[in-house]
Formats: structure tokens, C-alpha cells, sequence
């Protein structure tokens, strides 16, 4: 297809669309698309929302990051309800019924372990970088997620 015959069928695709280019004749295109992805090339580059190297393999990872990066937020969210939940449970009716106080100390370094356990948990993200197998083995075990995507 031409650039402008692309840059149609993109716009007349329903949302959400993702374009990958390879600078030939897809700059359009890819400006066109929700995401747009291209390899590294100069040009393209400045169009595109996602750069990748020289691989298609590339795009499976950054979709397989993307997903283990949304997983996180859902568990990080789920531990902070929970947890200031019970803790605020604690404070406004277990330790008013007892009679106790909480030290403000106390009070402040169990919400700065919240927030460290919380951090601690996004920070595995950094140590998980997807090989090539186990990315082979995720497509091989929910190809229609990667179809979608893809």
C-alpha cells in the first residue's frame, strides 16, 4: 500500500490500533495510529510512541512488560486498599474501644512500610526482563491475546 492508502485503512480501523513501521513508507501510518511503533531507524523515530531494536520479537516483549507492568499496579492497588482499610478499621474502633493510643511515630513508620512495600514490589519489574522462550511459551499459551495485540 501507499503511505496515504495505509494512513485510510489505519483511520478506518476501530480503536484501539497499533501500527508498526519501518520508515519506508509508514511515517503517516504510524502518526495515524493510537500507539505507534517503529524500529530504530532516525526518521520514523520522531512519529512514533515506541521505539524498538532490530526485532519483531521486540514488540512481543514490550507487550509482555506492558502486561507484568498492569498486573502490578492491580496488586499494588489491592495491598494499599486492604491495607489502609484494616489499618484505618484498627485506629477508629479497635484502639478507641481498648483505650490505647498509637505513638504518632508508630502510626508513621507502619504507612512509610505500606509505601516501601509497595515500591518493593514495582521494583521487580526491573529484574524481569522477558527472554525469547519464555516469550515464545506466552504465545504458544494465549495466542488470541497476541493476535489482538498484534
Amino acid at each position: 500500500l501507499t503511505a496515504a492508502q495505509k494512513a485510510q485503512c489505519i483511520t478506518s480501523l476501530p480503536s484501539p490500533v497499533l501500527m508498526l513501521g519501518d520508515e519506508l513508507n509508514d511515517t503517516l501510518a504510524v502518526e495515524q495510529a493510537d500507539i505507534g511503533v517503529s524500529f530504530r531507524h532516525h526518521s520514523l523515530s520522531a512519529h512514533a510512541d515506541i521505539t524498538l531494536g532490530n526485532s519483531l520479537l521486540d514488540l512481543i516483549k514490550a507487550i509482555t512488560i506492558a502486561d507484568d507492568t498492569l498486573k502490578n499496579i492491580k496488586q499494588n492497588l489491592s495491598w494499599a486498599l486492604c491495607y489502609n482499610l484494616s489499618m484505618m478499621t484498627l485506629y477508629a474502633v479497635i484502639l478507641p474501644l481498648t483505650h490505647t493510643q498509637l505513638a504518632p511515630g508508630y502510626a508513621g513508620a507502619i504507612m512509610a512500610g505500606s509505601s516501601l512495600l509497595v515500591v518493593l514490589n514495582a521494583m521487580r519489574l526491573l529484574r524481569r526482563e522477558p527472554s525469547p522462550q519464555q516469550t515464545d511459551d506466552s504465545i504458544k499459551q494465549n495466542p488470541q491475546h497476541y493476535r489482538r495485540l498484534v
